[in-house]
């Protein structure tokens, strides 16, 4: 009979990947909330979606789901909110009636563009103990991950 391998012991939850993963994402979250909220009004998402609105110069609601995999209600309270505060456009999507197309409003653009600096300063003060070839490590190991829990997530 072959020898079969004991299961490992579980100590405490900090020995799963995605338990410190969660817990790095809520520390790094609050932070870039306090960030925020030092110099902006906006909130994480809608700082977010304005990033997002901002890569691709006009986008919809669905591809800011698909894309940030923030959730759809979240999104929609943001681009109300966004809207209200007329940092966004949203214009008739000539492929699809049901959607909008979202753009940056000039407002918008120049609280992206005063935000962005902020935000590109807490990613350099974070990462400052970072190699380069470490972060691309890193990368490439949440994007494994990510696949696989998407794998996952199709089987069940």
């Amino acid at each position: 009979m072959k020898d079969q391998a004991a299961p490992p012991t579980f100590h405490d939850l900090s020995s799963f990947v995605t338990f410190r993963i969660a817990r790095v994402q809520n520390s790094l979250n609050a932070h870039a909330i306090a960030t925020l909220a030092a110099q902006s009004d906006l909130t994480l998402t809608e700082w977010r979606m304005l990033a997002s609105i901002e890569s691709r110069k006009q986008t919809t609601a669905a591809e800011i789901v698909r894309h940030t995999q923030i959730d759809k209600a979240q999104v929609s309270r943001a681009i109300k909110s966004l809207r209200a505060r007329n940092l966004i456009i949203a214009s008739e999507n000539l492929e699809d009636h049901r959607q909008q197309t979202l753009s940056l409003s000039d407002a918008g653009r120049g609280v992206f563009e005063k935000l962005v600096v902020v935000m590109r300063q807490r990613q350099a003060m974070l990462t400052q103990d970072i190699a380069e070839d470490e972060i691309k490590v890193l990368f490439s190991i949440l994007d494994r991950l990510a696949a696989r829990a998407e794998q996952a997530a199709l089987k069940d």
